[in-house]
């Protein structure tokens, strides 16, 4: 038996069962239109029964009386729609991912435009405080010659640091120092 022909079988059946129920009701309406619409509504109702009846086997509700035939094709028609919802939700998937990569790639451009923007107006900036032709109204004092020296001396100790031999200058400083055994680094040299 077809899966997709139960339903028909069964709306068909109920639509007998309808007629022949509410035959004596039939009779007493009045002419064309009431029975068209009342036509109407025994199909409908029929079809929401036989909805009804198929939801239930679909939920798992009344299959005591199914034969095997007949839970196979339950059966493969849950699948057939299990794929399909998940195909479905696969496709939605793909699209929101697709619009997020078109979201980032967006966002790149823009990031990659305000980079651009930003070093050529950094390179603006830093040619019109080098190459100005007008002179900037700094003063810059010259340092005294003692000064540049005690730079210069630093600048060598840096270079020339070897914690070993701090620490073997830290003990002659240390025994040769003031009353209180602290002397500056500079007088090291």
């Amino acid at each position: 038996m077809n899966s997709q022909a139960l339903p028909g079988i069964i709306a068909k059946t109920l639509e007998r069962y309808e007629r022949h129920s509410y035959g004596a009701l039939e009779a007493s309406l009045p002419p064309k239109d009431t029975e068209r619409w009342y036509q109407e509504y025994l199909k409908l109702k029929a079809e929401v029964e036989a909805l009804q009846y198929s939801q239930r086997r679909f939920l798992g509700e009344e299959l005591d009386d199914l034969e095997t035939k007949e839970l196979d094709q339950l059966e493969i028609q849950l699948e057939m729609s299990l794929k399909q919802i998940r195909s479905t939700k696969r496709q939605t998937m793909f699209d929101q991912l697709s619009d997020l990569q078109k979201k980032e790639d967006k966002l790149l451009e823009t990031n990659q435009a305000l980079r651009k923007k930003l070093e050529e107006s950094s390179a603006a900036i830093h040619h019109t405080s080098w190459d100005s032709s007008e002179p900037n109204n700094l003063q810059y004092c010259r340092q005294p010659e003692a000064f540049l020296q005690l730079n210069n001396n630093i600048i060598a100790l840096e270079n020339s640091y070897n914690p070993t031999e701090v620490t073997n200058e830290e003990n002659v400083v240390n025994s040769g120092a003031d009353g209180n055994g602290l002397s500056s680094h500079w007088m090291l040299l």
